[in-house]
């Protein structure tokens, strides 16, 4: 199953890496606000959906880029 946090246009809402919530910046507002969605949401159905190339679920490590950074229970390191 495809997951918004699987996504190139998922980020995450906070400095902790760890919380589920973010923005989908594939789809913004017009003041330029991603949609807000989840680590988990299912995006099997999103046009927009593409696949994260490199995910980090070690945290001690390249933690200035978190783009790829998925601590949440549920990632595995690709």
């Amino acid at each position: 199953m495809k997951r918004c946090g699987e996504c190139v246009h998922f980020i995450i809402s906070s400095a902790n890496a760890a919380q589920d919530g973010g923005y989908c910046n594939a789809f913004l507002d017009d003041d330029g606000i991603g949609k807000e969605v989840t680590l988990y949401l299912s995006a099997e159905k999103c046009p927009e959906f593409k696949e994260l190339d490199r995910i980090r679920t070690n945290v001690s490590e390249h933690m200035a880029d978190n783009q790829y950074v998925r601590v949440a229970r549920g990632f595995d390191e690709k």
